[in-house]
């Protein structure tokens, strides 16, 4: 009689198993952290290159530096350089700063945005990794840095729905957002994510917001988002409630 596919593997060997996926996950979001601060830096040398090509150098010939591109959304003028899309063009109560570092993205403008201003474009930071971070809430507007594409502001239709994947939508999402104060008064309580997915509705929300949450890393009194969730973040930003996240790490200022 042939053996039954799987039933050689044991307690023991799962746990190996996810010894190996967990060490795979930490390896993937340290280079997802190198990415991220590299970006930061190509860009700045970016906008040097652009800044140093459109000085007009004196010559004789007349020749003049070209003008540069404008960016295909104006930009509202103010001290913060920001830009509001109102609920029936992006979100309610979603306001969107664009980078100055590259006109093609925008970030969401949080509590902070001021403080990650200067994180983004001007600090200098060394990242220390939390080795076992653990699941905490936190106020979803003081998480900075999701961003959009230029492309993604002017469409927020294919942004919500990701080009018309079925089950995404703007309003589901924000459904599943508006019950996570739900499962964590529950759980709170005493009660497990497992019984607490036996409720449809609730299961939609921990299915998207508990089983793989957003992370972040602190930065003093603030976060920065560290990988994906944009479309789950925005919501809660939207609805200005509090969101799960695992805080991966923490930036602190080289002085």
């Amino acid at each position: 009689m042939k053996k039954a596919i799987g039933a050689g593997w044991q307690d023991k060997k799962y746990n190996e198993l996810g010894v190996v996926v967990r060490d795979c996950n930490k390896a993937l979001n340290d280079i997802l952290v190198i990415m991220l601060q590299a970006e930061k830096y190509v860009a700045l040398l970016a906008k040097s290159l652009s800044e140093y090509e459109s000085v007009q150098l004196g010559s004789t010939n007349g020749i003049s530096a070209s003008t540069p591109q404008t960016s295909s959304f104006a930009v509202t003028p103010s001290s913060a350089d920001t830009t509001t899309f109102e609920s029936n063009t992006f979100g309610s109560n979603l306001a969107f700063v664009q980078d100055r570092l590259s006109a093609e993205r925008y970030f969401s403008r949080g509590n902070h945005y001021e403080e990650y201003r200067d994180y983004w474009e001007n600090g200098n930071y060394t990242f220390s990794r939390n080795e076992n971070p653990e699941l905490v809430y936190v106020r979803a507007r003081d998480i900075e840095g999701v961003y959009l594409s230029d492309r993604e502001l002017g469409n927020p239709e294919g942004f919500w729905t990701r080009n018309g994947r079925e089950g995404w939508s703007r309003e589901n999402i924000l459904r599943r957002a508006s019950h996570i104060q739900d499962v964590r008064q529950n759980t709170e309580s005493g009660m497990s994510l497992d019984e607490l997915s036996q409720n449809p509705v609730l299961d939609d929300t921990i299915r998207s917001y508990y089983n793989n949450p957003v992370q972040v890393a602190q930065v003093g009194s603030y976060y920065v988002f560290q990988s994906d969730g944009r479309h789950r973040t925005l919501a809660a930003q939207s609805l200005d409630t509090y969101i799960p996240v695992l805080v991966t790490g923490s930036y602190t200022r080289n002085d």
